[in-house]
């Protein structure tokens, strides 16, 4: 059984503190912000689980997953900021950072997640050479020297930037527990043991709560696995649009009740853009373009129905692409 409950309650709660936390004037959003931060985690947990090498293949899967949903809602934000008659092109002309992100700052995770991919394998090769703990303790390193150089610059960068600093000392954290999850139960313990440490100190340094509620959230719904939840995976299926289309709802609101409660942007957020995202995913060539194929038409979370190549893993679990 590969199919894990915790991983898909956990994601579709990570997208609605999302929500929570781009709600305008939300209270506790050194908490809310940890959705982000589960997500990041998650991303990299698989990929340090499968171990799955760079090469063409995996580019391009990635790429349709990654950047053809970004393409998409680039493309959708812009029509609405020139329905709006909103500047864009003098937008990306007077700040040309911003064309790794998108025409809306909340599409910043999208080009992240394809090349810490990238970067991330690179990580797992020096990684998965070392003997015994190395592995891990070359992970934590990594964390921690992203976590004491971070802080410093990070007001000295514009958008994107800002927000791929955030995200930095999370991607060797998150694959240094993917790997962990391939060991025996006692050497398991050992591994997440110095990930927790490391997780405490890179908390610290940064002054990121969310970083080590995080990992704890991770530790406790990683592990779990039992028979597929059907309901349950098309939930959790719904997560990606909560995230890339709950910005479309604040704009309505704005729109007509700009005055209204944080709480209320949150509610109206996150079924807003669940109701739109389950109708898209009934569209399967729009879902692939818009969702990266990664919505309930397929037969596992996450999942496209092509046929795995012989260099992945065969242990890998169904619910290892992840995004939002």
């Amino acid at each position: 059984m590969d199919y894990r409950p915790g991983v898909d309650v956990a994601r579709l709660l990570s997208a609605i503190l999302v929500v929570c936390f781009h709600a305008p004037s939300a209270p506790c959003q050194q908490y809310t912000l940890s959705g982000l931060a589960y997500l990041i985690l998650l991303t990299f947990c698989f990929q340090g689980l499968g171990r799955v090498r760079v090469g063409s293949y995996t580019l391009q899967k990635r790429a349709v997953r990654l950047l053809s949903p970004w393409v998409f809602w680039s493309l959708f934000y812009i029509a609405i900021k020139i329905v709006r008659n909103q500047p864009v092109l003098a937008d990306f002309w007077s700040h040309p950072a911003k064309l790794l992100i998108g025409p809306e700052i909340h599409l910043w995770f999208l080009p992240f997640a394809f090349l810490g991919g990238i970067a991330g394998q690179f990580l797992l090769d020096v990684a998965t050479r070392l003997p015994g703990p190395r592995p891990w303790l070359f992970l934590g390193g990594v964390a921690a020297c992203l976590a004491a150089i971070v802080p410093p610059l990070h007001g000295l960068f514009p958008e994107p930037f800002r927000q791929w600093m955030y995200a930095l000392p999370l991607l060797p954290v998150g694959l240094g527990f993917g790997l962990s999850l391939n060991l025996p139960g006692d050497q398991r313990s050992v591994a997440f043991a110095s990930l927790l440490g490391c997780a405490l100190v890179i908390s610290w340094r940064c002054g990121e709560l969310s970083y080590l509620l995080s990992l704890v959230a991770l530790a406790v719904s990683v592990p779990w696995k039992t028979r597929e939840l059907p309901w349950l995976k098309y939930l959790a299926s719904l997560s990606m649009g909560i995230y890339l289309l709950h910005e479309t709802v604040f704009l309505v609101i704005h729109k007509y009740l700009h005055s209204a409660p944080w709480y209320f942007f949150a509610v109206a957020g996150v079924l807003g853009s669940a109701i739109a995202s389950g109708a898209i995913s009934l569209i399967p060539r729009l879902d692939l373009v818009a969702f990266g194929a990664a919505q309930p038409a397929r037969s596992s979370v996450g999942v496209t129905s092509r046929p795995v190549p012989p260099s992945s893993p065969a242990s890998l679990p169904a619910q290892a692409v992840i995004v939002c």
